[in-house]
């Protein structure tokens, strides 16, 4: 069953509004005549990972008690690829003109909100992304970070090409990647994971270093 609100309109409980998308409607949030978000149940299989995620709530306005902290819940299943999606006839998410812009650059560190940064800017999909990795992090002789390791192993499991370069006029050669075998091998919890690193499916990835120290200096992913 499909519904219309306008947006001015809304003034109905936030709790009853997530109830109504629950019983399996979906639901158009108009502006100005204008479809700009729709919430759609999520299919059973995602619901019962998710346990209280029941539905696809994309709206971010209107609601005189959205509980606290739920913009940040909305956010982080966002970044894992579960609720933003867009076609050319409707947009299915009302974002303010800051949150539009697109990451074109992620800075790295061992921390689950890069996961979730670069999950999104990926899902974004933008031509060129590139996570830049601070000085002293990272040498292309050491053990690569599972935590970078884990987006290549996505990149290169979906028929992706993973490439090691060094930056322009880095100096003399420091040696072979000591990690390139682990870069490539390796299982991971992929099920568990899948949802998070998927949108690096639809890249190629190259890796940078400085020839003179082996310090990784940037992976650039690239639009297949």
């Amino acid at each position: 069953m499909l519904q219309e609100i306008q947006l001015k309109d809304i003034e109905v409980s936030f709790r009853e509004f997530v109830e109504n998308s629950v019983k399996g409607n979906e639901i158009i949030i108009m502006k100005d005549n204008k479809p700009i978000a729709k919430i759609i149940p999520f299919p059973k299989k995602l619901r019962r990972r998710l346990g209280t995620a029941k539905g696809q709530v994309i709206i971010r306005e209107g609601f005189k008690d959205i509980p606290e902290g739920f913009e940040d819940y909305v956010l982080s299943l966002l970044c894992m690829g579960m609720i933003f999606h867009s076609c050319s006839s409707q947009i299915l998410m009302s974002k303010t003109s800051s949150q539009q812009a697109v990451e074109r650059e992620v800075q790295f560190f061992d921390s689950d909100i890069f996961d979730e940064s670069l999950s999104s800017s990926l899902g974004s999909g933008g031509s060129e992304i590139t996570a830049k990795i601070p000085d002293e992090t990272v040498r292309i002789t050491e053990k690569f970070p599972k935590r970078l390791d884990k987006w290549l192993y996505m990149v290169k499991t979906n028929k992706g090409a993973v490439r090691i370069e060094a930056e322009p006029a880095s100096g003399a050669e420091k040696g072979m990647p000591g990690f390139i075998g682990d870069i490539l091998t390796g299982i991971y919890d992929a099920i568990r994971e899948m949802i998070l690193y998927s949108p690096a499916k639809n890249y190629n990835a190259t890796l940078y270093y400085e020839k003179k120290t082996g310090q990784v200096t940037r992976v650039v992913f690239t639009k297949k």
